[in-house]
């Protein structure tokens, strides 16, 4: 524990000085301040802890938001910079709390941290808040600890509308996964009681909502204003500005192409009443979890500019403590290297072409540098250290990315 927080210091005191040096290269706002902090989700967020729950006909409002982190910004009743500062407390306490308890090295712990969508928790941003549930969801898995996973769902779910991804992902992993520890009993209460938590977080959010505005369960309604709806994708995919967030974004479909991959390989299996005992039940869920928001993100959302937006990705995929789970696992634990290889080599070579990053060559640098990184905590672990410099190259662009959101630019 020590260790990884001297590690966090260090982390804290780089990225510093590395952002000071970058300010006299980057444009506009240079420093975070109560104002430049409210862009984009984060004046919803402020509305809803001003004003509460506002229904605006035909138009976005605040309904698609969840109150949890807005309640707990109103009781602290503090500015949009110290909950800022809060939020990314809460975030790297949660963040140290996972790497002692998954045993990260220490290149491995710096340079999951410098992840660039890991800036959102240093926003007034839901992203902390649903990170440290979606956390004690996932050691409750480790710990099969009833309590903990009611805890976490019921948390993540009045935190983030995202959390009805997790019903689907909880029934699908709990049918496949084979525990010869539980009987099908102790599994079906399991899930009813998380279940139950996940429910409980929504119909809190549903009431909270409609008790305000006379609108019940709007947050699913409203996606439309949003441009969100089931369409047939097309390709190439793109984003919103996707000079800037294309190879972030392109990153997190690759993560949930090979999670989709994976999924079907266990669902074959299951069919063919093979075992997979050797895939904890937080990798499991993880898994199903991630798959189901990249295909809401590819397949509920719109068309922009002759392709399909799969805007807001890279933040929803990568930005939580379930792909770093799904990571570990597959740096540490996986050891069917030929599948492993031939997911990889499938994932990339359907993601990439498709996704048009090689319009934009800094886009092609941070995909190979994330995925040389992979390769290397993997395949070549004794040559971790040359790590540092792919670390380098990843705080580049967190730091670049939460400058362009100080200037209002869209970073996801």
């Amino acid at each position: 524990m020590r260790t990884k927080i001297i590690l966090a210091g260090v982390y804290l005191f780089i990225a510093t000085c590395f952002y000071l040096f970058l300010l006299r290269f980057l444009p506009g706002e240079k420093f975070p301040t109560d104002s430049n902090l409210i862009q984009w989700d984060a004046k919803w967020y402020q509305q809803i802890k001003d004003q509460g729950y506002v229904f605006v006909p035909y138009r976005v409002c605040n309904m698609a938001f969840f109150p949890l982190f807005p309640l707990l910004w109103k009781t602290l009743a503090v500015s949009p910079l110290t909950i800022s500062i809060l939020n990314f407390i809460i975030f790297i306490a949660a963040f140290i709390t996972m790497a002692v308890r998954n045993k990260m090295g220490n290149v491995e712990f710096l340079f999951i941290l410098t992840i660039p969508m890991f800036v959102f928790c240093a926003l007034p941003y839901s992203e902390s808040t649903f990170f440290v549930f979606s956390l004690i969801t996932l050691i409750g898995f480790d710990k099969d600890n009833t309590k903990l996973q009611f805890l976490g769902f019921l948390g993540a779910s009045l935190a983030r509308s995202a959390s009805i991804v997790a019903i689907p992902a909880l029934l699908i992993s709990t049918i496949l996964l084979k525990n010869s520890n539980k009987s099908n009993l102790q599994k079906a209460k399991q899930f009813v009681w998380n279940f139950v938590a996940i429910a409980l977080g929504i119909l809190f959010s549903a009431i909270m909502q409609g008790g305000q505005t006379g609108k019940w369960f709007y947050f699913l309604h409203i996606q439309q204003f949003w441009k969100r709806h089931w369409i047939i994708p097309q390709v190439p995919f793109t984003t919103y500005a996707p000079d800037k967030m294309l190879g972030i974004d392109a990153l997190g479909l690759i993560v949930g192409t090979v999670c989709f991959c994976f999924c079907c390989t266990w669902l074959y299996r299951y069919l063919k009443k093979e075992g997979n005992c050797s895939v904890s039940q937080s990798v499991f869920f993880s898994s199903f979890y991630i798959t189901g928001l990249a295909l809401l993100d590819v397949f509920f959302t719109f068309q922009r500019n002759g392709g399909t937006s799969i805007w807001s990705i890279g933040r929803h995929v990568l930005c939580s403590p379930f792909f770093i789970y799904f990571l570990l696992w597959w740096i540490r634990d996986l050891k069917e290297t030929n599948k492993i290889g031939w997911i990889l080599i499938f994932a990339i070579t359907c993601v990439l072409p498709i996704s048009g990053i090689f319009r934009y060559p800094q886009h092609i640098i941070f995909i190979l540098s994330s995925l040389l990184g992979v390769i290397i905590l993997k395949y070549f672990p004794k040559y971790n250290l040359t790590l540092i410099i792919l670390c380098f190259i990843n705080l580049f662009f967190q730091l670049e990315t939460f400058n362009r959101y100080l200037n209002g630019g869209w970073i996801g």
